[in-house]
C-alpha cells in the first residue's frame, strides 16, 4: 500500500468517524451545506470524490436519502 492510498484510507475512516461521533449533535466539519450520510471517496488523477447521501429527513422521519451528493477537491483543503 502505498503513501498515497494509505492517506486516501486515512481521509475516509476519519470522515467515517467525524460523521458518526458529530451527527448526534448536528455538526459536521466535512460538509457544512447539507446533513450527509454514508460517504464513500474515490480518487481519480488529482481529484478526490465524495459522494454522500443526503439525508432530508424532517421531524419524526427517518433515512429520508432523496439524491447523492458528489463533493471533489484537487488538494483535500478546499
Amino acid at each position: 500500500m502505498n503513501r498515497y492510498t494509505q492517506f486516501i484510507s486515512f481521509f475516509t475512516l476519519t470522515a467515517l468517524a467525524v460523521h458518526f461521533f458529530a451527527a448526534e449533535g448536528g455538526f459536521n466539519p466535512i460538509f457544512r451545506d447539507a446533513f450527509t450520510a454514508d460517504p464513500a471517496t474515490m480518487v481519480v488523477g488529482d481529484t478526490t470524490y465524495v459522494y454522500v447521501g443526503h439525508d432530508d429527513a424532517k421531524e419524526g422521519q427517518f433515512f429520508t436519502v432523496p439524491d447523492w451528493m458528489c463533493y471533489s477537491s484537487k488538494d483535500m483543503k478546499n
